[in-house]
C-alpha cells in the first residue's frame, strides 16, 4: 500500500500538476555590501533565497525568506543540486529557517501559486536573472 505522500505526487503527476510547491530559489555568492560591520570576508558565505510566485494580497505581492549560509568548496557553484542541499542544511541545522522555509512552502502550494506555475509553464530548471524578473515582475540580482 503507498503513503498518502506518494499518492499524492502520482495524483500530481498524472494531471500535469508540476512542482509540489512552486518557488523561485537563489543562490548566489554574499557580497561585501551585506557582511556586517567588522565581519571578515571569507569565501563560501552565500545568500539563499525562497520566494514565492507573485499571487498574494490582491495585488501580485510575494513571500520571501532570505538568509546566510557558508557552504563547503565542493557546493558552491549555482546548480540545482547544490540549492537543494544548501535548502536541506539550513532545514537541518536552523529550526528557524526550518520553520521559515516551510511557511513559504505552505504558501507556494496555494491554490492561486499553482495556478500560476502553470499559467507560466514552471518547472524544476535553473531561470536566468532575465526569466526570474518576468515570473517575479521585478528586477532580480544577477548570480
Amino acid at each position: 500500500m503507498s503513503s498518502r505522500a506518494e499518492r499524492r505526487r502520482q495524483a500530481r503527476g498524472a494531471t500535469g500538476g508540476g512542482m509540489s510547491a512552486p518557488l523561485m530559489a537563489q543562490m548566489r555568492p554574499m557580497t561585501i555590501a551585506e557582511m556586517k560591520p567588522g565581519q571578515v570576508y571569507e569565501p563560501g558565505w552565500f545568500v539563499i533565497t525562497l520566494e514565492t510566485l507573485p499571487v498574494f494580497e490582491g495585488v501580485g505581492a510575494s513571500h520571501a525568506f532570505q538568509t546566510e549560509l557558508w557552504m563547503p568548496p565542493q557546493y558552491r557553484e549555482s546548480t540545482t543540486d547544490n540549492l537543494k542541499i544548501a535548502i536541506g542544511l539550513l532545514k537541518n541545522l536552523c529550526p528557524r529557517s526550518r520553520k521559515m522555509i516551510e511557511d513559504i512552502s505552505s504558501l507556494a502550494r496555494s491554490p492561486r501559486s499553482r495556478e500560476e506555475a502553470l499559467r507560466l509553464g514552471m518547472e524544476e530548471r535553473n531561470y536566468s536573472p532575465a526569466e526570474a524578473s518576468k515570473i517575479l515582475r521585478r528586477p532580480i540580482l544577477p548570480e
